[in-house]
């Protein structure tokens, strides 16, 4: 039996990682080609992005947009990735350690 349905809230291309908190929807979208390497190709679409789900507003917060995984506290965006020894794509299984990005969030 179906309860529920679901709605578009807004489209975006290139979409990584997903969370959200309360009323509002986070993301990171990365465009990227491989090359030997993984590396990020230029587009609009790029960067970190908030969704408002009651309005359906999308705000950029960030251009930075390679990021393994986010997570939406009430205050904050925290946005992870794993800092490789070698570029993205030659040797992942080899790295230095994490960055962790602390972004406000109201």
């Amino acid at each position: 039996m179906i309860t529920g349905g679901f709605s578009r809230i807004v489209e975006h291309n290139y979409v990584q990682s997903v969370t959200y908190n309360n009323n509002k929807i986070y993301f990171s979208a990365e465009k990227s080609e491989w090359n030997i390497v993984r590396t990020t190709v230029e587009d609009e679409n790029n960067g970190l992005w908030e969704v408002d789900i009651e309005t359906g507003t999308k705000k950029k917060l960030s251009d930075e947009c390679v990021f393994n995984d986010l997570l939406a506290t009430e205050n904050y965006l925290y946005c992870y990735r794993i800092d490789y020894l070698l570029p993205r794509g030659m040797a992942n299984a080899r790295y230095k350690g994490y960055i962790l990005k602390q972004i406000t969030i109201n």
